[in-house]
C-alpha cells in the first residue's frame, strides 16, 4: 500500500472518531438542555418558590368561641365513647379549626378547604420534599427539592379501621388539570401517612364511627354513637 493512500485511511479514520466526538458531545448537550429544559418546565408549571398566603377565617369573634366550645365537647364525649350529637362543620367552621386549634397545627399551613355540596375541596400548598415522601415514584421530583407544590384539589376523605385517611381525587395547578396518567398514579396513596400533614388528627379523630359529607358539611359521628341513637334503644 503505498503511503498516499495509508495517509488517506489514517486521515478517514481520525475524522470519523472526530466525528463521532461531535456526535457525542452533541448528544451531551441535547440531553442536558433537553433535561434542563424539562426541568425549567416543571419548575415553572407544576412548583413555586414559595407557599401560598392563605386568606384567614371569616368567623366572627362570638361564633368562633361557640365553634371552639362545641367542638372541644365533642372531642372530649368521643375520647370516652359517650354518645353524643354528630359535629356538623360548614367550611368556615372547619377552616378556623384548621388555623386555631393545636389539633390541626400540621395542616394550618398547607390547606384551606372548600366543602360543596358532597365534596370536599380546597387549596394545598405543600413543600415538594413532603410530596416525596408521600409519592417516591413520581419522575423527577428529586430535582425539585426546595419547591412547592400549590394546587386545587378536591379530596375523598374517609375511615377505614376506624383510621382517618384522605386521598386526592382531582388536582388543577395555576388552572391546569393535572393530567391522568399522573392522577392515576397518585389517587391511591393516604396523604396522612405521613405525620407532617396529619401531625395529631388521625390519633384525635381514631374514635370516630363515621365522616360524611353532605350539604356543604363534614358531619362527623362518635364511636360511641348518637344520643338520638342512645333514646331509641332505652324505648
Amino acid at each position: 500500500m503505498s503511503e498516499k493512500k495509508t495517509r488517506s485511511k489514517l486521515g478517514c479514520l481520525a475524522m470519523g472518531c472526530f466525528g463521532v466526538i461531535i456526535a457525542v458531545i452533541a448528544g451531551g448537550l441535547i440531553l442536558y438542555f433537553g433535561t434542563k429544559y424539562a426541568l425549567d418546565f416543571a419548575l415553572d408549571k407544576y412548583t413555586d418558590d414559595r407557599p401560598t398566603a392563605f386568606a384567614k377565617s371569616n368567623l366572627s369573634v362570638d361564633d368562633a368561641v361557640k365553634l371552639e366550645s362545641e367542638f372541644e365537647k365533642f372531642r372530649t364525649r368521643v375520647d370516652v365513647d359517650l354518645p353524643t350529637k354528630p359535629l356538623e362543620l360548614d367550611t368556615d367552621q372547619m377552616n378556623h379549626l384548621i388555623e386555631t386549634d393545636a389539633k390541626f397545627s400540621t395542616l394550618k399551613d398547607k390547606v384551606r378547604l372548600k366543602i360543596v355540596k358532597n365534596e370536599v375541596r380546597g387549596n394545598i400548598s405543600i413543600p415538594i420534599d413532603i410530596v416525596r415522601q408521600i409519592y417516591p415514584d413520581l419522575p423527577q421530583i428529586n430535582m425539585l427539592s426546595g419547591r412547592y407544590l400549590n394546587a386545587n384539589v378536591t379530596v375523598n376523605l374517609r375511615l377505614e379501621g376506624g383510621q382517618l385517611e384522605a386521598y386526592l381525587k382531582q388536582m388543577s395547578i395555576k388552572g391546569d388539570a393535572v393530567p391522568e396518567n399522573m392522577m392515576a398514579r397518585i389517587r391511591d396513596r393516604d396523604l396522612f401517612k405521613d405525620d407532617r400533614i396529619s401531625g395529631q388528627l388521625t390519633q384525635q379523630f381514631k374514635k370516630l364511627r363515621d365522616v360524611k359529607i353532605e350539604n356543604g358539611k363534614i358531619i362527623l359521628v362518635g364511636s360511641g354513637g348518637t344520643v338520638e341513637e342512645l333514646m331509641n334503644n332505652r324505648k
